[in-house]
């Protein structure tokens, strides 16, 4: 084990910091010509000793040396940005974490500050993060002005329009964060939100996944309709703008959706129900792959990746 044997005197802010490793001895020398020396197998118990300085130097067991230097100093400096999307301005939107005010996460929208900065979308008592799956992500979405997103506190999906602070919700209430979405889509067929729907209430432990719509009406808050079930995991419900159609990622355990997975598409029926399934990537058994990311072009065109007999991911297209 290290014992640290350090002068405590800083060195100034102007001074060069210099680190040289060596075998035996480390040292941390500052152009003032103080030094640190970290010694393995030094005394741990050695008492205080007076110092040319006229400052007594300390030994310290390792893991023990204070530093100025705290976690959350650290932490401040560590904003994270990620989930971003396109309003119908064509500018873009983005979750940012902030450290400095509990790690809560903000919807930005770019450059519709007064000043030309980034304008916050999300008001001050809500928090824009998901706990589906306990990872979270893909926690909210958007469809010109309008954003629907979760919230973290009670994991609600709650209805913004861009500019004004007064979300509405659009899932009821469970006195908790018992009822999680993530992952969703606005349908453009049925004016409605279609979502990954991760249900905690009959079990904590193991959650019932689905895929369901949630009405965007504000008027009526009920109770998701539930589209796809059966599966242990769902992802990337997509909808073709084009046709009444969607696509989705399914997977079972114990496999994780990049070690097997299965790529569908399913038709609506007129009242916005799935009919008709067909598998377009993962049914085959004697082929291993991963399908994700399925995206539909504005022409009903869909794409995806898979790595189909190489191994490796690559774009491949629905024909």
């Amino acid at each position: 084990m290290l014992a640290f044997s350090y002068d405590p005197i800083p060195c100034a802010a102007s001074q060069t910091v210099h680190a040289k490793l060596h075998t035996s001895t480390l040292y941390y020398q500052c152009s003032a010509a103080r030094r640190i020396q970290l010694t393995p197998g030094r005394d741990r118990t050695t008492a205080m000793r007076p110092h040319a300085t006229g400052v007594e130097k300390a030994t310290a067991p390792y893991g023990s040396w204070e530093s100025p230097i705290s976690a959350a100093a650290v932490s401040s400096a560590g904003k994270t940005v990620e989930g971003l999307a396109v309003a119908g301005d064509g500018r873009l939107l983005w979750v940012e974490t902030r450290p400095e005010e509990g790690g809560r996460a903000v919807l930005v929208k770019e450059g519709a500050g007064a000043d030309g900065r980034g304008l916050d979308v999300t008001p001050q008592e809500f928090a824009v993060r998901s706990l589906a799956q306990e990872y979270g992500g893909g926690a909210f979405a958007v469809q010109g002005d309008v954003v629907v997103f979760s919230n973290y506190s009670d994991q609600r999906l709650y209805k913004q329009t861009i500019g004004d602070n007064s979300p509405l919700p659009l899932t009821p209430d469970y006195g908790g964060s018992v009822v999680r979405y993530a992952d969703g889509v606005f349908d453009p067929h049925f004016s409605r939100y279609v979502t990954v729907m991760e249900d905690h209430r009959k079990s904590s432990s193991n959650p019932i996944t689905t895929v369901a719509a949630v009405s965007t009406s504000v008027e009526d808050v009920n109770e998701p309709i539930v589209l796809l079930s059966g599966n242990d995991f769902y992802a990337f419900p997509r909808i073709d703008p084009t046709e009444k159609r969607m696509a989705w990622i399914e997977w079972s355990d114990p496999n994780m959706s990049w070690d097997k997975a299965q790529l569908w598409v399913g038709y609506f029926s007129s009242k916005g129900e799935v009919e008709k399934r067909i598998c377009i990537a993962g049914g085959d058994p004697t082929i291993v792959e991963s399908p994700t990311e399925p995206k539909w072009s504005s022409k009903g065109e869909l794409f995806f990746i898979t790595d189909r007999q190489s191994g490796f991911w690559n774009i491949y297209k629905w024909v």
